[in-house]
């Protein structure tokens, strides 16, 4: 049996607006996801200086956060039987066109949150209750 919870309290998830057979999942809080151009390493980024900047390439802490997903917290639990598993699909056409990658689009449906990596140019903040992905409940096959 199907159990969808917010927080621990039952409630019923709409359906998809988008015309994809799943739930609407939305941001219980507000989050900056920050871009890619936005670290400090990229910021600071000189051709008369690249030569010292790539000096210890590996080792520097702000080009190992360039690629960091974002989680995006839900408070959304769904409770599946063990032949289900969740996918979740950028549904929203605000997201598709902000640049924002899915980071983990299959997930168990304990406390599901989303994952994103702002590949464009600005940061995206994500409001309190924005659609912010589709939940696909899907039948395992083995």
């Amino acid at each position: 049996m199907r159990q969808i919870t917010q927080h621990g309290t039952a409630i019923e998830l709409a359906f998809d607006q988008a015309g994809l057979p799943g739930y609407a999942i939305t941001a219980a809080t507000e989050v900056v996801i920050p871009s890619v151009l936005s670290n400090q390493f990229l910021k600071g980024l000189n051709i008369l200086t690249v030569g010292k900047q790539l000096k210890g390439l590996r080792d520097n802490p702000a080009l190992q956060t360039v690629l960091a997903p974002v989680t995006v917290p839900t408070g959304i639990t769904i409770t599946t039987s063990d032949e289900e598993y969740i996918t979740l699909v950028n549904a929203d056409a605000f997201l598709q066109h902000k640049r924002l990658l899915l980071a983990n689009p299959v997930v168990s449906g304990e406390n599901i949150e989303v994952q994103f990596i702002n590949l464009g140019l600005k940061d995206i903040k994500i409001k309190a209750g924005d659609v912010i992905a589709t939940a696909i409940i899907n039948q395992a096959v083995r």
